[in-house]
């Protein structure tokens, strides 16, 4: 009998230290996932920052892939990821313009953030965008992708 209670009780203490390994590691992720959420600006506080400043852009290497990122109050926040290279970045007041190229394709997206309400739009979905540039939310760029290069503008609603 004694041996029967013993390794009930090993099993008990098992499943114990299981389960508090379990919850730690939620408790882990959940406090990361609140930590890495409140480190970005409030929309108010963006307003304010792009009263007086422009944004500024960069493009950095995370896990073999080139990200874009804004400066806000000399800290980087993200505003790609996943598994392409997002190069090329250009800022008018609130909107990120970027060319993006997801890993194992030879297409060059064009992209566009706004900051302000952390919306992100794809506004091509084939061809080789290049040479973006940005004024508000107007965009224009060049592609390639035919015998010959093209210039296109989107206006906020349609490209042309």
């Amino acid at each position: 009998m004694g041996r029967l209670v013993r390794r009930a009780v090993r099993l008990i203490v098992g499943n114990f230290w299981l389960i508090f390994v379990f919850l730690s590691i939620g408790a882990a992720v959940w406090l990361y996932a609140l930590t890495s959420h409140t480190n970005m600006p409030s929309r108010r506080d963006l307003e304010s920052y792009l009263s007086q400043q422009q944004l500024q852009v960069g493009v950095e290497e995370t896990n073999g892939f080139q990200h874009v990122y804004y400066i806000y109050k000399n800290s980087k926040i993200s505003v790609t990821e996943g598994l392409a290279n997002n190069t090329e970045p250009v800022v008018s007041d609130e909107y990120i313009a970027w060319v993006r190229t997801p890993y194992g394709t030879n297409q060059s997206l064009l992209y566009v953030h706004n900051v302000l309400d952390r919306t992100t739009t794809q506004i091509t979905s084939f061809g080789n965008a290049s040479k973006p540039d940005i004024y508000g939310n107007h965009l224009v760029w060049e592609d390639d992708s035919a015998e010959t290069a093209s210039v296109y503008f989107y206006d906020g609603l349609s490209v042309q």
